[in-house]
C-alpha cells in the first residue's frame, strides 16, 4: 500500500524557451497562459487568516498573569463575603462580584497556579451555593 499526493501526480512543466536579443529584467513569454500565474486574493485570504491565527495565541506569563490576577480578585470577593457574614450584614455586593469572578474562566499555563487557581473557584463555587441555598429556605 502506498501513500499518493493529494491531487495525484502532476505534470512536469514545459521546456522554456530562450529568447536571443531580448531585453534584460523580468518579463513573461509571449506564449505563457493566463490561467497559469497563481490568483493573488487566494494567497492573500490565505496570509491573512494565518496572520489573524498567529495574533490569537497569547504567551504563556500573559495567561499566568491573568490567572493569577482572578485568583486574587477572587479570595478579595471570598474575604469581603466572609466578613459581611460575619457581621451580619446584607452580602449583594460581594456575591456580585464573587459570581462575576467565577464565571470568567483564566487557564494558567502553570500545572501550580493552575490547581491554585481551580482550588480558589471551587471554594467560590461552593460559597455561592451555600449563600444561594441558605437565602432559599
Amino acid at each position: 500500500m502506498s501513500i499518493l499526493p493529494i491531487g495525484g501526480p502532476s505534470r512536469p512543466p514545459p521546456p522554456r524557451r530562450a529568447v536571443v536579443g531580448a531585453a534584460q529584467g523580468f518579463h513573461l513569454p509571449d506564449d505563457a497562459p493566463e490561467a497559469a500565474a497563481p490568483a493573488p486574493s487566494a494567497c492573500a485570504v490565505v496570509s491573512l487568516s494565518a496572520l489573524i491565527s498567529l495574533q490569537d495565541i497569547e504567551p504563556p506569563a500573559e495567561r499566568d498573569r491573568r490567572a493569577r490576577r482572578q485568583g486574587e480578585d477572587m479570595l478579595a470577593a471570598l474575604t469581603k463575603l466572609q466578613r459581611a457574614l460575619l457581621c451580619d450584614e446584607v452580602a449583594s455586593e460581594a456575591l456580585a462580584d464573587l459570581s462575576a469572578l467565577s464565571a470568567r474562566s483564566e487557564m494558567a499555563n502553570d500545572p501550580a497556579l493552575r490547581d491554585v487557581v481551580l482550588a480558589i473557584r471551587v471554594r467560590a463555587a461552593v460559597e455561592l451555593a451555600r449563600i444561594n441555598v441558605k437565602f432559599c429556605e
